[in-house]
């Protein structure tokens, strides 16, 4: 839904000016990724939702939906999406980068903790980047799902991301399932090296083999590449 609109209707093209201009996220990722965009409508989801028979209790369990001033309106608007998929390349969560003008609206948000979705469990971009750990035996780790698509347009796809959540020992045992070399590449800013330095103590304790990719002079991966 969130990707059609941003590839075919009138509501979408803020959200695609967004991707493609501001953080130069190319078509072809828009696709492999299916980032989409959420209008600054209300009820656009819900509308299409319950169209199609679904219950709104169920779409509020599944944190699509939220309740408001006693009505049911959609959690994601004026947000560029990114779905989150799992290892069966389903997709079990959201999360919305807001590109709107409320300061009080949260930069992020993402997918409530479901029956499918445990946020320390999983990895945003894993499913993509199996395939590339063909030809390059070693995952790299940075803090944001922006990194990745930048990374993917200029041909490294062995790269994931904790999914709002430090690094946790759970996503630790899902990378040993696939390689035993994790490369970190966190933010320059006090933030991530805190995060670093702790993310490089749960990889010790999984002896998981560790490198960290100096990124002195840029703040993050995607500033790197572009």
């Amino acid at each position: 839904f969130y990707n059609y609109i941003i590839m075919t209707h009138s509501s979408g093209k803020k959200g695609l000016e967004y991707a493609t201009k501001k953080r130069e996220i190319d078509i072809t990722r828009i696709k492999d990724f299916m980032v989409g965009y959420a209008p600054n409508i209300p009820t656009n989801l819900k509308s299409f939702l319950v169209s199609k028979g679904f219950n709104l209790k169920d779409l509020v369990k599944w944190g699509l939906l939220v309740e408001r001033n006693g009505s049911t309106i959609d959690k994601f608007r004026d947000r560029v999406m990114q779905p989150i998929f799992n290892l069966k390349g389903e997709v079990v969560a959201f999360s919305g980068r807001y590109i709107g003008t409320v300061k009080e609206a949260p930069k992020y948000l993402n997918s409530p903790e479901t029956l499918v979705y445990k946020k320390n469990e999983m990895l945003y971009g894993l499913y993509q980047a199996r395939e590339h750990l063909k030809d390059n035996n070693f995952l790299i780790m940075v803090e944001g799902n922006i990194d990745i698509l930048s990374s993917h347009r200029v041909g490294v796809g062995n790269i994931v991301a904790p999914l709002g959540t430090a690094f946790t020992i759970n996503q630790a045992k899902l990378i040993k399932r696939f390689t035993n070399n994790l490369y970190f590449s966190f933010d320059t800013d006090e933030a991530g090296l805190k995060a670093l330095i702790r993310s490089i103590g749960i990889a010790e304790e999984m002896e998981l083999q560790h490198k960290v990719i100096d990124l002195t002079g840029f703040q993050d991966a995607d500033e790197l590449i572009r």
